[in-house]
């Protein structure tokens, strides 16, 4: 027997995805114990799997940790200035006064 107990957290459901069929998708751990992945969580659709690779409107599938890369990426590009930068012109060093005006008079 199998409980598990869930408790809600804002930043849980802040980055919980929108499947390919609109709903919002269900956060779950794989609890199978034979998987490499046993304790890793993943967002899939809310409608039932039929049977094995069978699902009734969509397949969306997304683990947690790629979800959460996925949102600190969104966040970071956000957080970027909106307009864009100009481009910086090549330093060129002032020459003295003096040897500008001696190269006027050479010329």
């Amino acid at each position: 027997l199998n409980f598990t107990f869930r408790k809600s957290l804002p930043a849980v459901g802040a980055r919980r995805p929108l499947c390919r069929c609109g709903k919002k998708a269900n956060l779950k751990p794989v609890l199978k114990e034979t998987s490499r992945h046993k304790g890793r969580y993943f967002w899939s659709c809310t409608n039932p799997r039929l049977r094995k690779g069978e699902y009734q409107t969509c397949d969306f599938f997304q683990w947690d940790d790629e979800r959460i890369a996925e949102v600190e990426a969104e966040r970071r590009a956000k957080q970027q200035p909106q307009h864009p930068k100009q481009p910086q012109q090549p330093y060129q060093p002032q020459q003295p006064q003096q040897q500008q005006v001696q190269q006027q008079q050479h010329q």
